[in-house]
């Protein structure tokens, strides 16, 4: 039973749908030892996390019993689900499976090119290993942007709801 179960969690991770992990096995593979899924991975959960509990905070807000006070932000704050529905979370849920990929290929390349001593090869993963490298820290950037949106978000409704 259990060796099923490591086959299944290495097929999961390798097709990159740490998502559909159960909550111990994904936090033990955040803390196994590995590169990946590392930091990026962990700011974009972290990112659906905060927006999941946004959207349940404006969902309750706006319950029709809740109107004599909170009547005049309905129509704003289900505006913020609908962005939060559908956009922040699909793509942060996209952008945490994405780092662990693109982080994963620039360890690859880093040890691929380590291991080299022929120059122009050498120079040649160098390349692939820095173009792989800004892939990663564009991905980290849009994490960090999704973030904020979900956290300026998260300051009007804790102001106004």
């Amino acid at each position: 039973m259990i060796h099923i179960q490591l086959i299944k969690l290495n097929t999961y991770y390798m097709e990159g749908k740490l998502l559909e992990l159960n909550t111990k096995i994904l936090l033990k593979k955040f803390g196994g030892g590995k590169p990946t899924p590392g930091s990026g991975s962990a700011a974009a959960f972290i990112g659906l996390i905060c927006a999941n509990l946004l959207k349940t905070v404006i969902v309750l807000t706006t319950e029709e019993k809740r109107k004599k006070n909170y009547g005049k932000w309905f129509e704003k704050l289900n505006t913020f689900e609908a962005r939060i529905s559908s956009h922040l979370i699909p793509e942060l849920e996209r952008l945490f499976e994405e780092d662990s990929i693109v982080f994963k290929k620039v360890v690859e390349l880093r040890g691929e090119r380590d291991e080299v001593e022929n120059i122009e090869i050498r120079a040649r993963l160098e390349s692939q290993h820095l173009e792989q490298l800004s892939k990663s820290t564009e991905v980290l950037i849009k994490i960090a942007e999704n973030c904020l949106e979900v956290s300026k978000l998260s300051e009007f409704v804790f102001k106004n709801g």
